[in-house]
């Protein structure tokens, strides 16, 4: 016969095993704003961005329980595309963005650290979803602000259309290659001005309206595209942060397709592929004219090579003449897969540039039928205007 004492007792067994068991549940998770985790993902600034508890080891892998199952986004879905996610039970493709990086760190505990401010990332996120979500065809947006100094990225902003306020896990900023168009028209100029070329404002002018470079570089194709990847993230940097991201892809005189117009075409910004993330280190790289590359947790390269002298500031001076409110910069149509595409990049603050800033639409409209806008332009000026650098 059960008896309220032997109830009592059987109670008092449950209470204690539980009291046991979230003991040493203390003692392996830490407790931040109201919920337990084993190891989080931070912003500069010490705020978790994301936090969640270990899963078990399958073989060499490690199972941390991501998204969609129990990861927890601290902020929402603000930077979950760049946060990435990791799921054991796909066998393919199954972890990405800086918890597919970072996933031993995470499971053993440790936190890490990023580059992004949230506070940045915020507004961000807010001025590109209403700057461009009624654009017509709007596909994706990407905004991104890499620091000139060192190449830390504070803001890694992906929205989609066909998401709630344009929340999606696609990580275009760092995947999605692109031919950028006129707005990397700079990098020809750096290329001529590093082969002397020009050495003044009278010279540089006169040299882009004779076609000067594109005549020269006709002849000594394979010397421009050298020149250009130079500039740019080399191959054989690895992203350490991020899992998926895409290389630079330009286009070469080894290909069976290359003819002699190519040349134009590179010099305009087109037959060449980089993600809106590769944009903003090469405006980096005209600001301070030390090749600096993005990353978001730590650094994967020792070497920085000094390209340019004080005479980059040519470029900067040509730059400033499309007249961009608050920073210097230009804004171009672009294309992706075949689709139009619309491109802001340019550098803030005016006088004493600290920050590049790239701002990109991808829409579903053919070239032909889209028509800049200039949104990505007001949205990269807005942010300048609002953000306190200090």
């Amino acid at each position: 016969m059960i008896t309220n004492r032997m109830i009592g007792r059987f109670l008092a067994l449950v209470l204690a095993l539980a009291a046991i068991t979230l003991g040493v549940r203390w003692l392996a998770f830490r407790r931040v704003e109201n919920a337990v985790y084993g190891a989080h993902v931070l912003d500069r600034s010490g705020k978790v961005l994301a936090g969640f508890e270990r899963g078990e080891r399958r073989g060499r892998k490690v199972a941390v329980e991501m998204y969609p199952n129990t990861v927890t986004y601290r902020s929402g879905a603000l930077a979950q595309s760049v946060l990435g996610y990791y799921c054991p039970d796909i066998p393919f493709n199954n972890s990405s963005g800086l918890i597919g990086a970072y996933e031993e760190e995470l499971y053993s505990g440790k936190d890490v650290r990023t580059m992004i401010d949230l506070r940045w990332q915020r507004l961000a996120d807010s001025l590109l979803w209403f700057g461009v979500k009624d654009i017509k065809g709007f596909e994706q947006a990407c905004l991104v602000v890499m620091d000139v100094k060192d190449g830390g990225l504070p803001v890694v902003v992906n929205l989609s259309h066909n998401s709630d306020e344009g929340f999606g896990l696609g990580n275009w900023a760092m995947e999605l290659g692109y031919e950028p168009g006129p707005i990397m028209e700079p990098l020809t100029w750096m290329v001529a001005l590093k082969d002397g070329m020009f050495r003044s404002k009278e010279s540089m002018a006169e040299a882009l309206a004779l076609g000067k470079m594109t005549k020269t570089y006709k002849v000594t194709p394979e010397h421009f595209v050298n020149s250009l990847t130079e500039c740019l993230p080399p191959e054989e940097y690895i992203w350490k942060d991020i899992h998926g991201a895409s290389n630079v892809k330009i286009h070469s005189p080894k290909s069976k397709d290359w003819s002699e117009s190519d040349v134009e075409e590179l010099a305009k910004g087109w037959t060449m592929k980089m993600t809106v993330t590769h944009i903003a280190a090469f405006y980096s790289t005209l600001t301070t004219g030390v090749r600096r590359l993005p990353y978001l947790v730590k650094k994967s390269y020792d070497e920085e090579p000094r390209l340019l002298g004080d005479e980059r500031n040519l470029i900067i001076e040509r730059l400033d003449k499309y007249g961009t409110a608050g920073l210097v910069g230009r804004s171009s149509e672009s294309r992706w897969s075949g689709y139009a595409a619309e491109t802001f990049a340019g550098i803030f603050p005016k006088k004493n540039p600290q920050f590049a800033i790239v701002c990109a639409v991808f829409t579903t409209l053919l070239p032909e039928a889209y028509q800049t806008t200039g949104a990505v332009e007001k949205v990269a000026v807005e942010f300048s205007e609002h953000v306190n650098i200090n």
